[in-house]
């Protein structure tokens, strides 16, 4: 993101530090937020409605993001939001599928994993393109598709979630 805020938009190193911190406190706040949904919503329904906000986002940053860089910020903090409140869901279900011997392997393996496909797409993203904002965005719309399309079809063949994760009431947290 600093490339494309500095480079393409022509933004200062600190104007960059503040649109980058802005978007980290929605990454930050994604788990908040889902602890906060997860007293009225089930588990699903905040995957499902964070599946389609990404894509939604990644949408937003192809049409509008290019335009400024304040725009290519408001339209990318859904997904950042969005990949926060789902990440720590993803991780738990990970887990829960592992022998306990085997949590901290299967632990590495996950964050190994998130390394390598950041480090995939900043070579990726790092290429001669005309509009990297619209290949971002593309990106962030594929990868939401392609991550909801497996989970519809591992959720079909697994049950993830029991009784025990319907709502929680507030008084009973």
């Amino acid at each position: 993101s600093s490339y494309i805020y500095i480079n393409d938009f022509g933004v200062s190193e600190q104007v960059y530090g503040l649109y980058y911190s802005l978007n980290a406190a929605f990454l930050v706040a994604g788990p908040l937020v889902f602890m906060a949904l997860r007293a009225i919503l089930k588990p699903q329904t905040i995957i499902l409605s964070g599946f389609a906000l990404s894509a939604i986002s990644g949408l937003l940053v192809m049409l509008f993001g290019g335009s400024a860089p304040w725009a290519f910020c408001v339209s990318f903090l859904p997904f950042s939001l969005m990949r926060g409140m789902i990440r720590p869901i993803g991780t738990r279900l990970l887990l829960t599928q592992q022998p306990h011997n085997l949590t901290g392997s299967a632990s590495s393996l996950i964050t190994f994993t998130y390394m390598s496909v950041g480090a995939l797409g900043t070579l990726f993203i790092s290429q001669e393109w005309k509009s990297r904002v619209f290949v971002l965005g593309a990106l962030c719309a594929v990868y939401t598709v392609v991550s909801f399309t497996l989970w519809m079809v591992f959720s079909r063949k697994y049950k993830y979630f029991s009784d025990e994760d319907a709502p929680i009431p507030p008084d009973a947290a």
